[in-house]
């Protein structure tokens, strides 16, 4: 049996603000975990960045979700907002596209959070870590946080 070496990865906040935890959101589809374990960001702006190295592997139709596939394959999706997919796109601008290569920190989207305010949007920004199967020991830290910087979420792999 081969000896697969165990490695660390961390997340890091995508936006200024604050970050809670996921159970906190007001979609059920975060707070219960039903695609994984997470954050969630209430942003201070509309600056979206990257919280991991990888490869974008998915961009929505309406611009509001980000997926990112690390070369461990953990997936990591980005969801701008809660109700934020009937915006059908206006008030987002992507920075990157499909099959582009990322750094953690790097700029995912611009996004125009006076007009999904207006729009009655809820600006709760959930990070979620997908592929559990490879992932172990998951630890998450929550308050002010700096996009690009502030380490938010560290796990293991398997």
């Amino acid at each position: 049996m081969l000896n697969k070496k165990k490695k660390i990865l961390e997340l890091k906040a995508v936006v200024n603000g604050k970050c809670i935890p996921v159970e906190e959101t007001k979609d059920e589809v975060f707070s219960k975990k039903v695609l994984g374990d997470g954050v969630a960001f209430l942003p201070a702006d509309g600056k979206i960045t990257a919280p991991i190295s990888g490869t974008v592997s998915k961009i929505s139709p309406e611009k509001h979700l980000y997926c990112i596939q690390t070369k461990e394959g953990v997936n990591v999706v980005v969801h701008i907002g809660i109700g934020s997919v009937r915006q059908n796109g206006e008030g987002f601008v992507p920075m990157v596209s499909e099959g582009q290569k990322v750094q953690a920190g790097d700029m995912l989207a611009d996004v125009d959070i006076d007009c999904l305010k207006a729009a009655g949007v809820d600006l709760c920004t959930p990070v979620i870590v997908t592929g559990h199967d490879i992932l172990d020991e998951i630890e998450c830290e929550t308050g002010d946080v700096t996009a690009g910087e502030s380490v938010v979420m560290r796990f293991t792999t398997k």
